[in-house]
């Protein structure tokens, strides 16, 4: 018996042959409030992503939702496409076996973790680094196994080969830190390797984070110009960055100070921030924009009083 045939009949014998998860009196099941992971996007290559962001897939995939799962909740539809994955994943699919991991992962039944588990190894095993990014995700937050940092990081390793929102993921977990793993701090070195990973696979978001981060820790006149023009880059490609690198800019320009130098250069920024669709730009404006309220004085009355036995002399 070969390697497949082994898998195969491992998944038939995992796999539940009925989709038994319960739902609540609206017929929908419920999900975990956080969701972790990713899902498999086969359609990938037929959409026009450099309309959107440039490759990154997780950002398009919230917004799209081009997997069904992405935005299915009702009991009766969920169940159809399990059956659907259920079939693909036996007969070999590791995207349909991904998508299955991500799907146990994030239903509030953590019975079921161990298989996400299970079936998230075995998609791994046979070239999904979508299911690599999901053990990350799993055990960074300790769902269905024991927290494990270094696993979780080792998983994101692998996965940065051909995911870049790996490469993203490991450079936000040395930007901030984890306070629930003592010992492991920040790290803006490292955070800033790993963004760039993800900008030299071609994910705009790694050049938007770089770019953010190095003007934040104040570098050298030098760096400062370079992560200037790749915002004004990202705020010009009419992509879904657009705002976020637009916002940044404003951001910037603010903090050194509205003199004659910032000044309009802040105002431009804001107001393009807002014209992307920025709320935060557009609240900012309406504040800024509106005329002074200056104070109304109250009209006060004096009332003259003569002193008794005072004599008054007549002009």
């Amino acid at each position: 018996m070969n390697q497949s045939s082994d898998a195969t009949q491992l998944l038939d014998h995992w796999l539940p042959k009925t989709f038994d998860l319960p739902c609540n009196r609206e017929g929908r099941v419920n999900f975990e409030f956080v969701e972790l992971g990713l899902l498999s996007l086969r359609d990938w290559r037929n959409v026009g992503i450099d309309q959107l962001s440039s490759g990154s897939r997780l950002a398009f995939q919230q917004i799209a939702g081009i997997n069904p799962l992405q935005t299915l909740v009702d009991w009766g539809e969920l169940r159809e496409h399990y059956f659907i994955l259920r079939t693909e994943a036996v007969a070999g699919c590791e995207d349909a076996m991904n998508d299955l991991g991500w799907l146990w992962l994030n239903v509030e039944m953590p019975a079921m973790r161990t298989l996400a588990t299970q079936v998230l190894r075995l998609a791994a095993s046979k070239g999904s680094c979508e299911a690599l990014y999901n053990l990350g995700e799993q055990y960074l937050e300790g769902r269905g196994v024991t927290a494990d940092l270094a696993q979780a990081m080792d998983y994101f390793q692998k996965a940065s080969s051909d995911l870049t929102e790996a490469s993203l993921r490991l450079g936000i977990l040395y930007e901030y830190g984890r306070d629930d793993f003592p010992g492991f701090e920040a790290d803006a070195t490292e955070a800033i390797k790993w963004y760039r990973v993800a900008r030299s696979d071609g994910n705009c978001w790694g050049g938007y984070y770089v770019s953010k981060l190095l003007l934040e820790d104040s570098p050298p006149d030098g760096e400062v110009a370079l992560a200037i023009h790749e915002l004004q880059e990202l705020a010009m490609s009419g992509t879904l960055i657009s705002t976020e690198a637009s916002e940044r800019l404003a951001m910037y320009y603010v903090s050194q100070g509205l003199g004659i130098d910032y000044q309009p250069l802040y105002v431009f920024w804001r107001d393009y921030a807002a014209a992307q669709g920025s709320a935060w730009a557009e609240e900012l404006k309406e504040q800024e924009d509106a005329p002074a309220k200056h104070p109304v004085s109250k009209k006060t009355t004096v009332r003259l009083t003569l002193v008794p036995g005072h004599a008054h002399a007549k002009k």
